[in-house]
């Protein structure tokens, strides 16, 4: 019988767990990677709960308002990127004219407000108490003439008052209130022609519904109400 003698295996080396070191390139792509995370996290958190000023309006207003420091007010407001769209500052919207009505409480948005018209002036019509109901700063309104020589004639069909004078205000001898209300100048000279009538007597109308843009651009005559004329 044959023996053979058993061979001899090499044992293999145990090869020893390294401890890892803060300049493995892996471990330092991982934190890494935590870290944008984390600083992304944040950021999108701080522009979430972040607030710019804005102005908010403080009254309804009709469009060819001329806005002013009482029309507005700050407020701190979350928008994001859409605060962009809105004004930030008292100066671009003081001495600007609205080309759209606003709402008490609205943003006042870029879009909302141009400069005024270089060509239209401000115009005052006397008015007694008794002939025009209780009138407010950016309502739209309508006025009528008529005279012992005529019915009601329209003068303005529809016009933005920029602002009411009471009658303590140096008018109390007449008994009227001045509004105020800016006009091209073909318009002004009307209102003025109207107010020099002999007897004439001036009432004015609140408008509701959606401004008339046309409204003025084809006004009666008032040859009718002038002296002389056999028109009622």
């Amino acid at each position: 019988m044959v023996h053979h003698k058993p061979m001899a295996t090499a044992s293999p080396v145990a090869r020893r767990l390294r401890t890892p070191s803060w300049f493995d390139g892996r471990l330092m792509f991982g934190v890494l990677l935590v870290l944008v995370s984390v600083l992304s996290g944040a950021f999108v958190v701080s522009r979430a709960q972040s607030t710019r000023p804005m102005l908010v309006l403080t009254r309804d207003l009709a469009a060819g308002t001329i806005v002013t420091a009482s029309d507005v007010r700050p407020a701190q407001v979350k928008l994001g990127r859409t605060g962009t769209h809105y004004v930030t500052a008292p100066a671009d919207a003081i001495g600007r004219s609205l080309v759209r009505p606003v709402a008490a409480g609205e943003l006042l948005a870029r879009s909302a407000v141009q400069p005024p018209s270089a060509t239209d002036t401000t115009v005052p019509i006397s008015v007694r108490p008794e002939n025009a109901p209780e009138l407010g700063r950016g309502q739209r309104i309508g006025v009528w003439v008529s005279t012992p020589y005529c019915q009601a004639v329209l003068v303005l069909g529809d016009v933005t008052v920029q602002s009411v004078r009471d009658a303590g205000s140096g008018l109390s001898a007449t008994s009227a209130e001045s509004v105020v209300v800016r006009v091209s100048q073909p318009l002004a000279a009307r209102v003025f022609s109207s107010l020099g009538l002999d007897g004439a007597v001036i009432r004015i109308g609140v408008l509701g519904g959606r401004p008339d843009v046309h409204a003025n651009d084809a006004l009666p005559p008032l040859s009718p109400c002038t002296h002389g004329s056999t028109s009622r």
